[in-house]
This record gives structure tokens, sequence and C-alpha cells, in this order.
């Protein structure tokens, strides 16, 4: 398969009153053709940040450094005019807060509208046409393109947000918490319209999906990711995480899903400002040793594309 972004060594960290916030720290991905990988953890994990990071929308305290490769461009080397022809026309992102992500003021044809008027340069009228388009493939009649976000319910607005990326037909998508809020019904609606995009583009599409969702997860990844305290714990293939999780964190997660009886891991993840000096999972881990809490283990393969980053996995 053919890689569509590969992210090496990217670190992120941020100037904050208390101290140097380590929001994410050498992290390292490739996703490719075709494939929906998930980002998983708990809040304040840092997947948020590398969303983010992909599309250059951090803030401007923000210290990046690493490589984000998009096809043979390094993104975090692009200038603003270059990567305002790339974001919505070739790389969208589906924020996780529909309500204050839409112009309140706007109707949603307008705004979808706006977006294919800004890349693909139609005028006013085809615009709209498409707009109207766009929501049919959402689910949703074109009427609805006349509706102001707040006349829409908050998986209506999720759909709107699919809609306005969907606008350019771009390759490759950012989901950030997409079904965050919404009752399970709605969830497993909007699971699905984000599959079928990316299955529907015949091998050319690809998504990070970010979430915290297990069940999300689950339904809808390739392969995945789990994040703890700015770091990559574990990889792999999502039915042999799921099957088989290395990583002590990647276990505790997944038990403490409802299906596994709601066992949450005990203690709480460290202070991005004030990281332990070794394995970041120490003071919660029931398996560590002493030279987890004075060394940083590096990932070890556990079988074909499977890897963890644990001494004792």
């Amino acid at each position: 398969m053919e890689s569509v972004l590969k992210i090496k060594d990217l670190s992120v960290n941020f100037n904050s009153k208390d101290g140097i916030v380590k929001a994410a720290n050498n992290l390292n991905l490739t996703i490719y053709s075709g494939e929906i990988l998930g980002l998983i953890g708990e809040t304040g994990s840092g997947k948020t940040v590398l969303g983010q990071a992909i599309i250059k929308i951090l803030p401007q305290t923000a210290r990046v450094t690493g490589e984000i490769w998009y096809g043979n461009r390094n993104i975090l080397a692009l200038g603003e005019e270059e990567m305002n022809k790339i974001r919505g026309k070739e790389i969208a992102l589906i924020f996780q807060n529909p309500s204050s992500s839409l112009n309140p003021s706007l109707k949603i044809g307008e705004q979808i509208a706006e977006t294919v008027q800004k890349h693909q340069g139609l005028n006013k009228k085809e615009a709209w046409e498409k707009a109207e388009a766009i929501l049919s493939q959402v689910g949703m009649p074109p009427r609805f393109a006349h509706y102001y976000p707040h006349q829409y319910s908050g998986g209506m607005r999720q759909r709107a947000m699919v809609a306005i990326c969907l606008a350019c037909q771009p390759l490759f998508y950012i989901a950030d918490e997409p079904t965050r809020g919404l009752d399970v019904t709605v969830q497993n609606q909007i699971a699905g319209l984000l599959n079928s995009i990316i299955k529907n583009g015949k091998g050319q599409r690809s998504m990070l999906l970010i979430t915290h969702d297990i069940s999300v997860a689950a339904a809808l990844t390739d392969s995945m990711a789990i994040m703890y305290a700015g770091e990559i714990v574990e990889y792999g293939p999502t039915r042999e995480v799921f099957k088989n999780p290395l990583h002590p964190y990647s276990k505790g997660l997944l038990n403490s899903h409802p299906a596994k009886g709601l066992k949450p891991i005990k203690g709480f993840s460290p202070s991005l400002i004030n990281l332990p000096e070794g394995c970041k999972f120490f003071s919660r881990c029931s398996r560590a040793e002493k030279d987890c809490q004075k060394e940083v283990p590096m990932f070890g393969r556990k079988g074909g594309k499977h890897i963890v980053r644990c001494f004792y996995a």
C-alpha cells in the first residue's frame, strides 16, 4: 500500500505560566491509502494536538519539531499560502464541536458553497447547487441548505460538518471526536457515514480518526494507535490490538469500556508539564519494575505490524 501521510519524530510543546507543556513527544505514524487509522486515548493525551499539527492550526505559542510528510511535501515546511490551498481541498478536518465550528449567521448551504467557490472557482449558483447535492450525500434533503445551524439537531450539525469537508472531495480526512456528545443511534449513523466516505473512495481516501470511544474505533478503523501522556504506546491492526492488547495501559483502557464491566484504570495521568523520567505509565501500572521508573522503553515488535512500548509486554 502507498503511504499518504508520514509523521516522523513529531513533538509539540507549549509555553505556559507553569512551565513547558509537552503535548506530543517523538511521535511516528504512517497512514496508507484507503486506511482508517484510529488514535485513541484518554482526554488530554495529545490526540487533538496531533490532528491540529497535521493541518497546521496550532496556536502561535506552539513549538513544533519533526516532520509531517503529505505525499512528497513536508507540511511543517510549508507557508500559510500553500497550506490554505491544501486545507479543505486535499486535507479536511471534521471538528469535534460543530456548534462552535459552524457560522451561526450563515445558512448551511452558504457555508458549503463558500468552500466550493474558494477551491473550485464555481459561480454562486453552481456552488449552491453543489451544496444541495452534497447535503443529499450525507442523508439530508436539499431544502436543509436553507436552514441555519441552530435549526439543526446535534446529529444534523455533525452531518453538516462532514458535508463541508466533502465539498472539494479531499483524499485525506481528520475526524476529531466526530461522535462526541451524540446518542448511540446517531453515533452509529455518523460512524456509518464516515466509513462510507472512505470505502466509496475506492482505495484513494484515508482518515485519521481521533476518538476516546472504543466502540467507534472498533467499528471503523483498520489500524489503531493508542496514545498516553503525549506518546504512542501501542500500534497495530485493530483486530489484533483488541484481541491481544499488549501494553498495560491498552489493557486498562479496553477493560474500562462498559462492555467489559467499566473497570477504571487506577490513578491519574501525569502532568504534561512534569512528565516522569521513565515510562509515563509507571505510577499506574501493576506490572512495573524498577527499570520502568528510570528508563523509557522503546518500541518492540510483537509479530507482524503489532508494536508496543513496554519492557514487559
